[in-house]
């Protein structure tokens, strides 16, 4: 019985394969799957086109092993070495690749979507025009590895290490990489559109996902825009209205002592404080309403330099899921309604050209 007929056997047979030596064996298009083995040395083995689908390998060596274009659809691989091995094309969708490592591995154009990657190294390894589409994985090592071109798109991959990586064209589109550190990286032309990336770490200087140079307009199609409009607006009412005049001294004696409060108690306490003094305020309030629940969600847009006094303290709170320091916000206000145009007409003006 060859090499192949005894593994496949065990498969048939469902018996579990334990500290076996198959070192350099030829085992191309060799069907393995539904194998389960332990302790499995398949070093310098000879994979290529193999069929492993749903194989279960617990502690197996395949150091140096070929795989090129094998299917590991589906497969569970736990604590196992695939050092300097070769998977070019390789399927491993749906897989488990767990506490692994892959240092220096080759799997360009491999397809890992899917795949849970928890606490694997792949660290140097090449994984260029690669799909790691919908993975997940804390822990997972790229460090120094050639990722050029590769999907991440929907990816959820915590505290993963990036540092020295080659992420030229590579896509993160709706990804979650909280804790990611990019420290090295390669950046250029990466794709960042609605990639989650909170605590995550780049180098000193480096454009933060999200983040407009200073001064500059964010494009209309982003979350921040449609906040920037309404803040926007409201600055325009409270520099150029009487009713907002002294906003800031109006807020710090209707909350006292306070130093913090939900900002919707905030603005509607407020719209209850301007309709007793016969001022109808609802509809310059609302867009500021509207520009919170923008903010809220704007994860790490910088604003323009013209509006971070306003919008820099709160979009720290907010994206820290801290209550809204009403003070901040007073002071913030305040410093807007500062400027505001003392002859009626130059104030009609700034309102008519706003």
């Amino acid at each position: 019985m060859n090499v192949h007929e005894q593994l496949a056997s065990f498969a048939r047979n469902e018996r579990r394969a334990r500290n076996l030596d198959f070192g350099g064996a030829d085992l191309a298009s060799a069907d393995l799957s539904r194998l389960t083995a332990d302790a499995l040395d398949l070093r310098l083995a000879d994979l290529r086109g193999a069929k492993l689908g749903r194989v279960h390998f617990t502690g197996c060596r395949l150091e140096n092993a070929r795989f090129d274009d094998a299917n590991w659809s589906g497969a569970t691989l736990r604590v196992c070495a695939l050092e300097g091995a070769h998977g070019v094309g390789a399927r491993f969708d749906d897989a488990r690749v767990e506490n692994s490592t892959a240092e220096g591995a080759d799997f360009t154009g491999a397809n890992f979507e899917r795949a849970r990657l928890t606490e694997t190294v792949f660290a140097r390894a090449l994984l260029r025009n690669a799909s790691l589409t919908a993975s997940q994985g804390d822990g997972v090592v790229f460090r120094g590895a050639d990722l050029t071109g590769a999907s991440l798109c929907n990816a959820s991959l915590l505290g993963a290490d990036f540092r020295g990586a080659d992420l030229t064209g590579a896509d993160f589109s709706g990804s979650t990489l909280k804790g990611a550190d990019f420290r090295g990286a390669i950046l250029e032309n990466v794709i960042w559109e609605g990639a989650v990336l909170p605590g995550a770490r780049f180098d000193a200087g480096t454009l933060i996902p999200g983040e407009k140079p200073p001064g500059q307009t964010p494009p209309q199609n982003t979350p921040v825009a449609p906040a920037l409009e309404a803040v926007q607006d409201l600055i325009r009412n409270a520099v150029t209205d009487p009713r907002l005049a002294a906003l800031g001294a109006q807020l710090e004696s209707q909350l006292g002592q306070s130093t913090t409060v939900d900002p919707r108690l905030l603005l509607e306490s407020l719209r209850h404080e301007m309709q007793a003094r016969g001022a109808d305020v609802s509809q310059v309030l609302q867009p500021f309403e509207q520009a919170l629940v923008a903010l809220q969600s704007a994860q790490g847009d910088e604003p323009p330099e013209e509006w971070k006094p306003i919008l820099e303290p709160l979009m720290k709170m907010m994206n820290e899921g801290r209550p809204l320091d009403s003070k901040t916000l007073v002071a913030a206000l305040s410093a807007f309604t500062q400027p505001q145009p003392t002859n009626p007409t130059q104030a009609q003006k700034s309102k008519t050209s706003s």
